[in-house]
C-alpha cells in the first residue's frame, strides 16, 4: 500500500500530468483511490481536469474523482451557510471568535469549494464567553453529545450536533488542544496576533499564518503522532506557497509554545512527502541539536500506512519492552486514578467513582482490545506493525517533551 501511496504522491508533486497519464487504467484506479483514502481527491481532480477530454484517462476512474469534488463541493456550501449563521450569532452577542483550521484553509488556500473536504467546523472563543456561546446555540437547535460538567473540567472544547441532525459536527474551543503541561496555549496572544478575514460575507478572525505554522504541527505531531491524513499535511504546503510567513516571527512564536521540536519535525515530514515544498532555510532554523532523523523516517511511514489507531493506555501497555513493566503498564491502565477514571466515564465529581467503574472498565477494555491482543500474542504480522508504530510515537512523544 505504501508504494501506492508514494506514487499517487509522485503524481500530486509533478509539475504537469505526464505521470499520471502515462499509467494504466487499472493503476489510474489505484492512484485515485489512495488520494480519496487521504482526502486528496479533490485536489486530484482540480489538477487533472485540463486532461478530462485526453484518450489516456480512464473515464471512470475521471468520473470517480468528479464525483468527490462535485459531493465535497455540495457538503462546503452547506458548512459555510451553518459557519456563517453561527458567526452571525455569535458577532450579535459580542462573542469574539476565530474560525480554526478545515473550513478557513477550504476558503483561502485550496482553488475551488471541493477541493478540501470538511468534516466539522472548528471555533475558537474565550473561556469566558464559553456559557453564552453554549446557551446561544442550545437555543438555536444545536445539542452537546457530552457531560457539560466532565467538560468544563478535563476537557478544551464544547462538540455539537446541529439541529436537523446534519451530517457535520461543529466544536467551539477554549483552548486549541487538550491541556498538557508541555506547551503553552495563550488564547489571549492568539487573539491578538489574529487577522480579519471574511467568509460567506461575515466578518471574523482566523490565526496568524505563523499560529497556522505551530498550531498544526502540535496537532500532527504531538496530539496524534503523525497517524493524520496525507490532506492535513498539505494543508501546510499550502500556507507556506500562499500565505506570508515571517521566519523570525514563527521561530518566536514556536517557543512561546515551547514548541519547536513539534514544528520542526512537521515541517521535515511535510518536506518529505511534498518534495522541498518549505524552503530548507526555514526548517533548518528550526533544527534542535542532536536530532534524531530515524524520527522523521518513521513519521512518513506513519503517515503513509494509515494503520489503525490503538487506544493510548493499551498501545503504551503492548509497546513495553519488559514483562514486569507491561504487567505494571496494564494495571495502571485497569485502575487508573479516581480523576482519571473520572474523566473517561464523564462523571460529574469524584465523589462518584466507585468500585462498579473500575470493574466496568476492566470489562470494557477486554471487550474492546480481545481481538487486537490475541492477534499480538499469536503475532499477526498487521497487528505487530502496528504496535512498532505505537513503540516509535512514544519515543517522538518523549522526545518532543524533553528538556520540560
Amino acid at each position: 500500500m505504501i508504494q501506492i501511496v508514494e506514487k499517487m504522491l509522485d503524481v500530486i508533486n509533478a509539475v504537469d500530468n505526464s505521470v499520471f497519464l502515462s499509467l494504466s487504467g487499472q493503476e489510474q484506479k489505484k492512484i485515485v483511490d489512495a488520494a480519496l483514502k487521504h482526502q486528496l481527491g479533490g485536489v486530484l481532480y482540480v489538477k487533472l481536469r485540463p486532461e478530462n477530454k485526453s484518450s489516456l484517462i480512464n473515464r471512470d476512474v475521471f468520473y470517480l474523482l468528479e464525483s468527490y469534488w462535485r459531493t465535497n463541493a455540495v457538503k462546503n456550501m452547506v458548512l459555510f451557510h451553518q459557519l456563517k449563521d453561527i458567526l452571525e450569532k455569535f458577532r450579535e452577542n459580542k462573542i469574539n471568535s476565530m474560525v480554526l483550521k478545515g473550513a478557513y484553509f477550504a476558503d483561502k488556500l485550496y482553488p475551488s469549494i471541493g477541493s478540501r473536504p470538511m468534516s466539522d467546523i472548528d471555533i475558537l472563543i474565550y473561556r469566558k464567553d464559553q456559557k453564552k456561546a453554549d446557551e446561544i446555540l442550545t437555543k438555536s437547535g444545536y445539542y452537546c453529545r457530552w457531560n457539560k460538567t466532565w467538560i468544563d473540567k478535563f476537557h478544551y472544547h464544547y462538540g455539537y450536533f446541529p439541529p436537523l441532525k446534519n451530517q457535520f459536527f461543529l466544536e467551539v474551543h477554549w483552548l486549541l488542544a487538550k491541556p498538557e503541561p508541555y506547551f503553552t496555549q495563550n488564547i489571549k496572544n492568539i487573539f491578538q496576533r489574529a487577522e480579519e478575514y471574511e467568509i460567506e460575507g461575515e466578518k471574523t478572525k482566523v490565526m496568524s499564518p505563523e499560529d497556522q505554522v505551530v498550531y498544526l504541527s502540535i496537532h500532527h505531531a504531538w496530539s496524534h503522532c503523525f497517524s493524520v491524513n496525507l490532506i492535513q499535511l498539505f494543508d501546510l504546503v499550502l500556507i507556506f506557497e500562499k500565505l506570508e510567513i515571517d521566519l523570525n516571527k514563527l521561530v518566536d512564536i514556536s517557543k512561546q509554545y515551547h514548541a519547536e521540536k513539534a514544528v520542526y519535525i512537521t515541517l521535515n515530514v511535510v518536506n518529505k512527502l511534498f518534495i522541498n515544498s518549505i524552503d530548507s532555510n526555514v526548517i533548518k532554523k528550526l533544527e534542535p541539536e542532536n536530532f534524531p532523523e530515524y524520527l522523521s523516517v518513521a513519521a512518513v511511514n506513519i503517515v503513509l500506512n494509515r494503520q489503525q489507531v490503538l487506544n493510548t493506555a493499551f498501545s503504551r501497555f503492548m509497546s513495553r519492552d519488559k514483562v514486569y513493566r507491561k504487567v505494571f503498564s496494564l494495571i495502571k491502565s485497569v485502575f487508573p486514578e479516581r480523576k482519571v477514571l473520572a474523566e473517561i466515564y464523564q462523571l460529574d465529581s469524584l465523589s462518584n467513582v466507585n468500585l462498579i467503574h473500575y470493574m466496568q472498565r476492566l470489562k470494557d477494555l477486554v471487550v474492546k482490545y480481545r481481538t487486537t491482543g490475541l492477534n499480538y500474542v499469536f503475532r499477526k504480522k498487521n497487528t505487530r506493525n502496528v504496535f512498532d508504530n505505537e513503540r516509535i510515537k512514544n519515543r517522538m512523544r518523549n522526545f518532543l517533551i524533553s528538556n520540560f
